[in-house]
């Protein structure tokens, strides 16, 4: 039940709708998980931060795939090293490798959802910054 209330919340088009829709998630849980949905309710905004930006990009901001994949490329190069990398000396050239090319290869092209809303991330960062000034 939690998960697909979730999923639902996560397809909100409306970040007011959806921080409703949280509450009553809260509400529904609390009984059962009360430590749980105080934490949930404390990091609110954190969970629903992805809403406020372009509907093509929130899938990516709303997981942490990426940085998932990169650290588990990581611990498999720990793993292959023996279980530790033995300096900085020895880290340096053995991270260098695999994070250039990735930076080189994957990483250098711009995602296709992000693309498409790029116009509107530039207008939301110029907006933000014009505002604190």
């Amino acid at each position: 039940m939690f998960n697909s209330r979730l999923r639902t919340i996560k397809a909100s088009s409306d970040p007011e709708l959806a921080a409703g829709q949280w509450e009553q998630l809260c509400q529904a849980c609390e009984k059962d998980s009360p430590t749980f949905i105080a934490e949930l309710r404390k990091k609110r905004e954190h969970h629903l931060a992805f809403l406020r930006y372009p509907e093509p990009v929130r899938r990516t901001f709303s997981t942490a795939n990426a940085v998932e994949a990169v650290n588990g490329q990581l611990e498999i190069m720990r793993r292959n090293n023996g279980g530790y990398l033995s300096s900085t000396d020895n880290l340096k050239p053995r991270l260098g490798i695999p994070v250039e090319r990735v930076e080189n290869r994957r990483w250098s092209r711009v995602a296709v959802s992000v693309s498409s809303a790029l116009a509107q991330l530039n207008a939301m960062f110029v907006a933000r910054f014009e505002s604190q000034t």
